[in-house]
């Protein structure tokens, strides 16, 4: 007699017993734990490395086709891509998934100390690190003003919808994309000799705004302004 004999003629354990498993998956299903964002140790390397003032061309040539060669004779490797933009450059490998993480990460961080002595002097000091799923965004949000300029628009996000955003329990960080950035131009009418001679404190006592004309060197964008003027004195 096999069990599908046995089943038939007794038809009751075999009901009892499915419903039983029944219950038995529900239950395992409700305690089941599920991720929207399992935690996924993939092979694959960011490098970023940073010149500040350096032109995208220039990185090109100095920078990233040099720590592409450095980094494509490695083992497992599947695939690079570069972004450059002023004064950075990222670099992305990815291995295939029978490469160890932590051996692509060795590897890559090898092969650029490699290379190091053929990169410009004042380039910063790479930064490598392996990619984490669990930190990309969640949410992403476009926001736009009929009312607010790109400026006032960036100023608010940064000092207002940032800080509430933040406050809020869970949420880890905010990142604005786009917009305009803050910064500081300094103009100076006179000689580029007594322009690096001033320090900031003198800087601060006063001085007056004009053109300025630009060029390019070796370590990236310079300005330098026609003349000089004194501010005005109180009478």
């Amino acid at each position: 007699m096999n069990l599908s004999t046995w089943s038939i003629r007794h038809p009751v354990p075999s009901l009892m017993l499915f419903v039983l498993l029944c219950v038995a998956g529900l239950i395992g299903f409700q305690s089941m734990k599920v991720q929207n964002f399992p935690d996924l140790d993939l092979p694959t390397i960011q490098l970023q490395v940073a010149l500040p003032g350096a032109t995208p061309n220039q990185l090109e040539n100095d920078v990233a086709r040099k720590l592409e060669n450095a980094i494509a004779p490695l083992q497992g490797l599947k695939h690079i891509s570069t972004k450059i933009s002023d004064g950075a450059v990222s670099i992305t490998a990815e291995f295939r998934l029978e490469k160890p993480v932590q051996e692509a990460l060795d590897e890559l961080r090898s092969a650029v100390q490699t290379t190091r002595s053929d990169l410009p002097a004042d380039l910063r000091e790479p930064v490598i690190s392996k990619l984490n799923l669990a930190g990309t965004p969640v949410l992403a949000y476009t926001i736009a003003s009929s009312t607010l300029d790109e400026e006032a628009l960036s100023w608010f996000v940064d000092k207002d919808l940032s800080k509430r955003l933040l406050a809020i329990r869970g949420v880890g960080a905010v990142q604005r994309v786009g917009g305009v950035s803050r910064e500081i131009s300094v103009r100076y009418f006179g000689q580029e000799k007594e322009f690096r001679a001033r320090t900031a404190e003198g800087w601060n006592k006063g001085a007056a705004w004009g053109a300025r004309s630009r060029w390019e060197e070796p370590s990236g964008r310079r300005w330098e302004e026609a003349r000089w003027q004194q501010p005005p004195t109180a009478a």
